[in-house]
């Protein structure tokens, strides 16, 4: 199953493309006079060090990591949240939210957004309606990449090789006097 993986050597702190496409993205499907408080925004948030992971804070995107079993949905009272058997992936049906928030609070990534105005909470939909998500495409820098597990590891493991490569010096001839 192809998931959006985060590669947070390339991020660009400031950048927002990915916020700003999620945004456009959905202001596209939603209509352009739907109110933007009922639009999942994405977040970034800061994250602190954490021992051999990241070695300085980087922005990053909070996206569902679609748990087995998803603690947002055993905590979920309406029903609204609902993890499909064919995929696993995790859905949110907004029609059925009563603003609770209790899969805000039982979420351990953070990745279930509170909107209070709306009495919802909102979750990143991957934008399974299109071939990959905007977030992703977005992404000047592709610091997020849309790919299996697999793929994913064998991108890593050819920038580790690159960066770890012995670099020879270059062996040039006498100039000719």
């Amino acid at each position: 199953m192809k998931e959006i993986f985060f590669i947070p050597d390339r991020c660009r702190p400031g950048c927002n493309a990915c916020q700003m496409a999620c945004v456009s993205e959905h202001l596209l499907n939603k209509g352009v006079l739907s109110p933007l408080s009922g639009l999942p925004f994405p977040r970034k948030v800061q994250s602190r060090p954490i021992k051999n992971q990241i070695k300085t804070p980087y922005p990053h995107p909070v996206r569902c990591l679609h748990c087995d079993p998803p603690t947002c949905v055993e905590s979920c009272l309406s029903g609204s949240l609902t993890k499909s058997p064919e995929d696993g992936r995790v859905g949110n049906d907004l029609e059925q939210c009563i603003g609770c928030f209790m899969c805000v609070a039982h979420c351990p990534y953070g990745a279930v957004i509170p909107v209070p105005t709306e009495q919802v909470s909102i979750k990143c939909d991957g934008c399974l309606w299109s071939k990959a998500p905007a977030c992703v495409r977005a992404c000047p820098t592709q610091a997020l990449l849309f790919t299996d597990l697999e793929t994913f590891s064998d991108t890593l493991e050819r920038e580790k090789r690159y960066r770890d490569r012995e670099i020879q010096p270059a062996h040039l001839s006498p100039a000719r006097v």
